[in-house]
């Protein structure tokens, strides 16, 4: 049961990450619907096989949960209650559900790895619709995608690709992927770099730079070779290649005589907004103005003193939470981030020290993905998107897989899910108080 669930979980998750039921719609017309193939019977292995136990056992799963109950809670509070009740109900219901299905139901590095394998395939998916929605009549300007839906804002768009690049870099950094392989994968990286330039998010730019930040300080002699110096080169490259209007408000962060009049006028607008969702977050610090309210909120208020509002969303991640559902919210959601971000310096230190180098590259892929995607948010409206809780799923995942396997020498050569059932699963094993000297990634010293 739970091996077929696990099947029914990748498909899911490789639709989920590549949008691709949303690209079916938009080209033929038709709801294919073909989610709920694989949904239900994901979850009804979770619930069958003991996943919930298995998933909630771990301190970002409790915050995930936690931030549910309080969006729950904040409803009757909502400034349009029946609005945020479908907003709430569409969470749990598309995107919570993926921190079930990836902690609850990979038990073994190998199936880690699909799940990663599977968000890799989906990021070739996401680079192929974006060439073929891009409005080529726009060539001289900002890339305009022509389909509805989740990433085909060029903003959105940026920081999903920068989350899910790194899963591709994670099959040029494996050892065992074949040379043409990683030179094919690796032009798929560099595409996807030039779509996050192309698109002129500004938060993707800070996600780029914020990525490759952390590779210059936290990546191995190997990774800062192909990662630290490689990708600045093409970085450069790439924004000659990109028409003068994209990079001049790519760069127009500030006023100047050289700044872009409608990028100034969009950071105006950012600016407002901002000031806006802190003033409503300590308005209503408690349940803030309802999930998923802010435009409507902001937008009424303006009416009702007579001056024109800006009906848009907060383009901040965290205070769209703050100001949405309250200072409790944002506390289990940052909760939720920064102890995920607390188990992958585990499982790196516990995969270092069992020379697990192939955990060590999956985790520093991560890793890489996560701080860029956290970055750009900071200019996005991403707070309910399925991204983080289902990252934070299978770092869960990768974590019990470590844990359970204490003497393997090599990645590659993991025990299989046979050699550890379900009834004799070990419990995780801290190791921040274990002195394992220099910090390895990729098989090299820091």
């Amino acid at each position: 049961m739970r091996s077929f669930a696990f099947k029914c979980a990748l498909v899911l998750v490789f639709l989920r990450f590549s949008f691709l039921s949303e690209t079916i719609l938009y080209f033929t017309g038709v709801n294919t619907y073909v989610l709920y193939l694989f949904g239900p019977p994901a979850l009804l292995g979770v619930v069958a096989s003991g996943g919930l136990k298995r998933t909630f056992r771990y301190t970002p799963a409790r915050f995930w949960l936690a931030f549910i109950v309080y969006m729950v809670l904040a409803v009757p509070f909502s400034s349009w209650r029946g609005d945020s009740i479908m907003v709430v109900q569409s969470y749990i219901r598309t995107n919570f559900i993926m921190l079930l299905v990836t902690a609850g139901l990979a038990m073994s590095w190998v199936e880690c790895r699909s799940i990663m394998y599977a968000i890799a395939s989906a990021s070739i998916i996401n680079l192929a619709t974006t060439h073929l929605l891009t409005n080529q009549t726009a060539s001289g300007e900002r890339l305009v995608l022509l389909s509805r839906g989740m990433i085909t804002d060029p903003n959105d768009l940026a920081a999903h690709l920068l989350l899910v690049l790194p899963f591709l870099l994670f099959i040029v950094l494996r050892r065992r992927t074949p040379i043409i392989f990683r030179l094919l994968v690796a032009a798929a990286i560099i595409d996807g770099m030039f779509l996050v330039l192309r698109g002129g998010s500004r938060g993707g730019l800070v996600g780029l730079v914020f990525a490759l930040a952390f590779v210059s300080i936290f990546g191995s002699g190997r990774q800062r070779i192909v990662v630290g110096i490689a990708a600045p080169a093409i970085l450069i490259i790439l924004i000659t290649l990109l028409p003068g209007p994209t990079w001049k408000h790519l760069k127009s962060f500030s006023t100047g005589p050289d700044a872009d009049e409608h990028a100034i006028a969009s950071r105006e607008s950012r600016v407002y907004l901002l000031r806006k969702s802190i003033e409503y977050t300590f308005k209503k610090p408690f349940f803030g103005v309802g999930p998923g309210q802010f435009s409507n909120y902001e937008g009424a208020e303006a009416v009702g003193e007579r001056r024109l509002g800006n009906w848009h969303d907060t383009h901040n991640t965290y205070t769209q939470i703050s100001s949405e559902c309250g200072i409790p919210a944002l506390v289990f959601y940052l909760g939720a981030i920064i102890s995920t971000f607390g188990i992958l310096r585990k499982i790196r230190k516990k995969a270092t020290r069992m020379h697990q180098d192939e955990i060590v590259t999956a985790t520093f892929c991560i890793l890489l993905g996560l701080i860029a995607y956290s970055a750009a948010s900071t200019f996005l409206t991403l707070g309910y998107m399925l991204q983080w809780p289902a990252i934070s799923g299978l770092v869960i995942a990768i974590w019990r897989s470590v844990s359970k396997d204490q003497h393997s020498p090599r990645s590659d050569n993991i025990l299989p899910e046979h050699a550890h059932p379900e009834g004799t699963e070990m419990e995780p094993v801290e190791s921040e108080n274990v002195d394992l000297g220099p910090e390895v990634i990729g098989g090299s010293t820091i």
